[in-house]
């Protein structure tokens, strides 16, 4: 499973000292496994509302690393908004060499009985 781009963004964001951001705003199933790894911390404020917060951040690095083969978030993000991204890029930002869905023809395959022209 990869990493969504806007999951990692967050993470970013949650890297600053001190920032918390809604846990409506990263539902996804790796941030519900995070927490429940201990990596990303939930702080409850009702019964609807929640924060969601990093209390250790070479923690997280550690746990991208393991898990997702990720060493850098943010030339991660980059390379996710990198149009022209390589597979051997996709290798050196994450140990994916499918990070993006890369077209290797470009076109489409006609079938014809006769010759075209």
């Amino acid at each position: 499973m990869k990493l969504p781009l806007h999951i990692a963004r967050n993470l970013l964001a949650l890297c600053e000292p001190a920032c918390k951001i809604p846990a409506s705003a990263m539902k996804h199933a790796i941030v519900t496994k995070m927490i429940e790894d201990g990596v990303v911390e939930k702080m409850q404020i009702s019964k609807s509302k929640s924060y969601l917060y990093l209390k250790n951040i070479s923690l997280l690095a550690a746990y991208l690393q393991n898990n997702f083969g990720i060493y850098a978030l943010t030339e991660y993000i980059a390379g996710l908004e990198d149009p022209q991204l390589s597979r051997s890029d996709a290798v050196a930002i994450s140990g994916d060499s499918k990070l993006k869905a890369i077209r290797t023809f470009k076109g489409f395959v006609v079938n014809s009985f006769e010759p075209v022209s």
